[in-house]
């Protein structure tokens, strides 16, 4: 369960994405993911978390840890997910050029609202993860999200919508190509055109 819930990455309900002008280089010194998923382990466990899922798109190995020297996916973004008090929280940060900034980015933003709370504002660490109570299941994920239309989209719009996210994801597109995204896609077009029996 945690190996599919952790690749391909599951995006969290309600966080906007980095425009493509916005992603910048990190500042943070050299980081392995391996050190990311140490620290952010740590960090979770400090706040009263558990249950800590660490989704990406970096392929994973049978021990549900990212697999060693696989490049930078297209999708560099990275989310977390934990239970705090019986809560559901999240966590998501694609703002950084690498994998590695970005997660190590997550570490920081939980390391400060750890600090919040131990500064006695509570109530801050509450709206900070307001609207994230009723997390999907990201298994649960339906075909017009992965294929970003709408549930009542026509044949037509479900085509080019398919046509268009195969050709960027498609594994020999050198600049933008992601196996687990792409077969994604393909699934979702599979289930729509399987809807209306076509």
């Amino acid at each position: 369960m945690e190996s599919t819930r952790s690749y391909p990455l599951y995006w969290p309900e309600g966080w906007p994405r980095a425009k493509s002008y916005q992603i910048k280089d990190a500042r943070f010194g050299d980081h392995t993911v391996k050190q990311g998923r140490d620290v952010m382990a740590d960090q979770v466990r400090l706040f009263g978390g558990s249950n800590l899922i660490i989704s990406s798109n970096l392929a994973l190995t049978q021990d549900g840890n990212p697999r060693l020297n696989q490049k930078q996916p297209s999708d560099r973004g990275m989310a977390i997910f934990f239970e705090r008090d019986k809560q559901p929280m999240a966590l998501a940060c694609d703002i950084y050029t690498t994998v590695e900034d970005n997660l190590w980015a997550l570490c920081r933003t939980l390391d400060a609202l750890r600090q919040i709370e131990r500064d006695g504002s509570p109530s801050l660490i509450n709206r900070a993860f307001k609207g994230f109570a009723a997390l999907p299941d990201p298994n649960d994920r339906k075909w017009w999200e992965v294929l970003n239309v709408p549930e009542t989209a026509s044949d037509e719009q479900i085509k080019k919508s398919y046509f268009d996210k195969a050709r960027q994801y498609h594994p020999d597109n050198k600049e933008t190509g992601d196996e687990a995204l792409f077969r994604q896609v393909d699934e979702a077009f599979q289930l729509a055109m399987r809807r209306n029996g076509a």
